[in-house]
């Protein structure tokens, strides 16, 4: 039924436009800027129940777009997960996330101000400001 409607539309002269796919870069940051990792470890990693220390069973990390005047990095922080191995993984301990500017998003603070700045006291559009 398609095919005869794409058929019709043909005989008539009307194409049909279909969207290319986005060539957007959504939250893969580059590998060539530099990395800078911040660790945040639990206040305590002693078991609540009192048996022991607890141990290192996996991290959350998260990626986000720093700058520094006319530099640009990652930010990486990474948060240890530990585990009591007495417990049989009823106890567990990670420190809190910190708090970002933008909830879920790949910039800093001092990335947020370097666009609102460019973008308002140096009249560049974001566009350019992704080509720089």
């Amino acid at each position: 039924m398609a095919a005869a409607g794409e058929a019709a539309d043909k005989a008539l002269g009307k194409t049909s436009k279909r969207k290319a796919p986005s060539k957007r870069n959504k939250g893969n940051l580059p590998d060539h800027l530099e990395r800078v990792e911040e660790l945040i470890d639990p206040e305590s990693t002693a078991c609540s129940c009192g048996c022991g220390e607890m141990v290192k069973v996996g991290e959350d990390r998260t990626q986000r777009l720093d700058v520094v005047p006319a530099k640009f990095r990652v930010l990486v922080t990474v948060r240890p997960k530990y585990m009591c191995r007495t417990c049989d993984g009823k106890s567990h301990a990670q420190a809190p996330a910190p708090e970002f500017l933008v909830p879920r998003g790949l910039g800093t603070n001092r990335f947020a101000v370097h666009s609102v700045v460019a973008k308002l006291c140096d009249h560049l559009p974001f566009y350019r400001q992704a080509e720089i």
